[in-house]
């Protein structure tokens, strides 16, 4: 059964219990019903008010204390438009079949006036489309990092995160079974809640004092939703730790270079169910799961990172900060990502789309193994950079043009390319190679392997 995303914001999700990591009362109070909170930071307040639609809190960690220690029922926080300087630590633990939710209730602004579709054109068969515009006179990349909703059609009321744009062309990432048609409408904005942490610390949800099995087999995993709000922060913004969570129509910022926006360990992101992870790494059918959900991490730096660690699924994430990952396991499912750099570790994704300028779109670190198929290249200096003993498999490997090698790798490392080669890079050929080597690669619709083990080919 899939997760819910309602067009005012709400958000809901399947199962998993949480435990109020501010309750101070006895531990066994828990839900009896569904219940609903409101915030407002103009109008609540924290002392006087209970919460209820007409006595709203001031503060977001004040409706959170409300919150009992055991869900057994659906909780929704709902957060009026405004700005809000706080936001819970959340701690996670599998007590009932309960639920909780952050829902910014407020729609995205309009900053882009109404929009009509002239033509869409999909990148592949990934979730990245470019939307024609006739006439729009956009200046390039002014949408860069918001949220675009269909306004008309059958897709109206969905939302898509918005990758860059040109003067009439907006490229965006879109997690719908189909595309929206010619002359549906649109229009372009931010969430209108926004948490500015400042330089306290990032919002945590994590499952804690759980048995000793972590992970996405846990029975600890559970779920806690945040719904179109924009969070910024000096330093890191997010942390998710052994648990899983629905981030829908959101924007995480952190205004400061070489800091990570999102980090995530042993962690279910956007995904609708939650299967044994062995199941992770091999070819998975989309059609299998309910994707709906969509959210942004910011760019402010060269240096800043979106960090995996651990055995985790990632869907629907759109970022040009490199994807960084130490020993772990990643599964991207139709996210859009600028680079990703994996130390010794796994990486697969399906349909998936790389690119950012002056940066190799994924490099795979020694002994790294990695599974992709359905994905597309954008741009960047090299596509693919391995260093030793790295095996890859690839469907295909479609794309845009790039500044360097289409890919380098380096001596012992096998590649497998199962469909055609379609990407162009500067040299027009598509070899593996060590660095150091010289070599004009093979002729075309051939393969060598050198001396030092480094496999070419040229398409």
């Amino acid at each position: 059964m899939p997760c819910r995303v309602y067009d005012a914001g709400g958000v809901f999700f399947l199962r998993g219990g949480v435990t109020n990591a501010h309750w101070e009362g006895p531990f066994d109070w828990q839900t009896t019903a569904d219940m609903e909170i409101y915030v407002n930071g103009g109008t609540g307040n924290d002392a006087t008010g209970t919460g209820a639609v007409g006595a709203p809190y001031a503060t977001i960690t004040r409706a959170y204390k409300d919150v009992p220690h055991t869900l057994k029922h659906a909780v929704q926080i709902h957060i009026a438009a405004g700005t809000y300087t706080d936001f819970p630590t959340v701690y996670n633990e599998y007590y009932g079949d309960g639920q909780l939710s952050f829902d910014g209730v407020s729609d995205i602004s309009n900053d882009s006036g109404s929009q009509t579709i002239n033509t869409i054109t999909q990148l592949g068969s990934t979730g990245m489309y470019d939307i024609n515009v006739s006439g729009a006179a956009f200046t390039p990349n002014e949408f860069k990092e918001k949220l675009l909703k269909i306004t008309s059609g059958t897709h109206s009321g969905k939302y898509a995160a918005v990758w860059s744009n040109t003067a009439d062309t907006i490229r965006v990432l879109m997690p719908f079974s189909a595309a929206p048609a010619g002359s549906d409408t649109f229009q372009i904005g931010s969430p209108q809640i926004v948490v500015n942490l400042g330089a306290s610390d990032p919002i945590v949800i994590e499952a804690k004092d759980h048995d000793s099995v972590i992970g996405l087999n846990s029975p600890a995993v559970s779920r806690v939703a945040i719904g179109f709000i924009k969070v910024t922060a000096t330093n890191n913004v997010l942390q998710i730790k052994n648990s899983g969570a629905i981030i829908s129509g959101c924007i995480f910022s952190s205004a400061t270079d070489q800091k990570r926006p999102l980090d995530i360990k042993d962690s279910a992101v956007n995904f609708s169910g939650l299967p044994d992870n062995t199941k992770a790494f091999t070819l998975l059918d989309p059609t299998t799961y309910g994707m709906a959900q969509v959210f942004i991490l910011e760019n402010n730096g060269n240096s800043q990172k979106f960090f995996i660690d651990g055995e985790n699924l990632i869907f629907c994430v759109s970022t040009s900060i490199i994807l960084d990952s130490v020993l772990g396991k990643v599964f991207l499912y139709n996210c859009g990502i600028g680079a990703v750099d994996i130390l010794q570790g796994a990486l697969n994704a399906y349909g998936c789309y790389w690119g950012r300028a002056g940066t190799v779109s994924i490099q795979l670190g020694v002994g790294t193994n990695c599974r992709c198929a359905a994905n597309y290249f954008g741009e960047g200096t090299d596509a693919i950079e391995t260093a030793i003993g790295v095996s890859g498999w690839f469907n295909s490997l479609p794309g845009g043009t790039y500044s360097g090698y289409a890919v380098r790798m380096g001596p012992g490392s096998k590649l497998n390319c199962e469909a055609a080669i379609t990407l162009t890079a500067s040299t027009n050929e598509l070899y593996f190679t060590q660095t150091s080597t010289a070599s004009a690669g093979p002729a075309a619709n051939n393969s060598i392997t050198d001396n030092q083990g480094a496999y070419y080919i040229r398409s």
